[in-house]
């Protein structure tokens, strides 16, 4: 039930500018966090807006594009985004949420591998207007 009057091509063709100013960068992906206080950059590029888990578009320099959402937030994801591949993260649920038993998440790891024809990320960018602590389990290694 996606209702933007923005047409899907649009926000593609922001993330092939976006991919080509990653790859000028000499970066092999860049992904964009994003909160409910913090979504500009992310909405600009997939229409998505969290409004209660953080979340973050993995952009690599080539390939296709994955928005990461929290437990709570993938069906909101799936009706507003204009990209299909939505992964569930830990990393990206509502932090009062106690543990999560029985869902699968994906990790960076598996982000990368599913999305990268490179399957090694050996520089990364990362776009977000405030960098909130991140746990150690997030690193690609």
């Amino acid at each position: 039930m996606n209702t933007t009057t923005i047409p899907k091509q649009e926000f593609l063709g922001s993330i092939e500018r976006f991919q080509a100013n990653i790859k000028a960068a000499g970066l092999d992906a860049c992904p964009v966090h994003a909160n409910e206080s913090d979504m500009a950059n992310e909405r600009y590029l997939s229409e998505y807006w969290p409004t209660f888990e953080a979340a973050a578009l993995f952009v690599p320099a080539e390939g296709e594009s994955a928005l990461s959402v929290g437990t709570e937030s993938d069906n909101y994801a799936a009706q507003w985004s204009v990209f299909a591949n939505i992964e569930k993260m830990i990393e990206y649920r509502e932090f009062a949420e106690a543990e999560c038993p029985g869902i699968v998440f994906a990790s960076y790891r598996d982000i990368v591998a599913k999305y990268t024809p490179v399957l090694e990320v050996k520089k990364l960018g990362i776009v977000s207007w405030a960098i909130t602590p991140l746990p150690v389990h997030m690193s690609l290694n």
